[in-house]
């Protein structure tokens, strides 16, 4: 499963356990009395926070991957019979990309995933 399919269903899993939330503050606002519902949406404001930072944090590792992969390839120069640096998709923190070819002169970025292709023209 590709990085971005997998960030899809994550956000896709988080919108509706926040739909499913604010559903149940709805009802225990009908149902029950202020303190309780405070004490709910203060709960769901929570949960929507740790979301953003989880989705934050997972966007800036993989820039970072990206980064690091890219720089650390320019240093190590690779195989000059091409244009096209292939960068393969590593599932692990601070080391998300590795790039297996980089070429001379004005490169394309590939990021190659497990199902899809992402270029990215330099």
């Amino acid at each position: 499963m590709s990085p971005l399919r997998t960030l899809r269903s994550f956000t896709v899993a988080v919108v509706v356990v926040i739909v499913a939330m604010v559903v149940v503050v709805a009802v225990i606002a009908v149902v029950s009395e202020v303190v309780v519902v405070v004490v709910a949406v203060v709960i769901v404001i929570v949960v929507v926070v740790i979301v953003v930072v989880v989705v934050v944090v997972v966007v800036v590792v993989i820039v970072v991957g990206i980064v690091v992969g890219i720089a650390s390839a320019v240093v190590k120069k690779g195989n000059c019979n091409t244009n096209t640096v292939v960068v393969k998709w590593h599932c692990s923190f601070m080391s998300l990309f590795e790039i297996v070819d980089l070429g001379c002169g004005s490169a394309v970025y590939t990021l190659s995933y497990s199902d899809s292709l992402l270029n990215v023209g330099l």
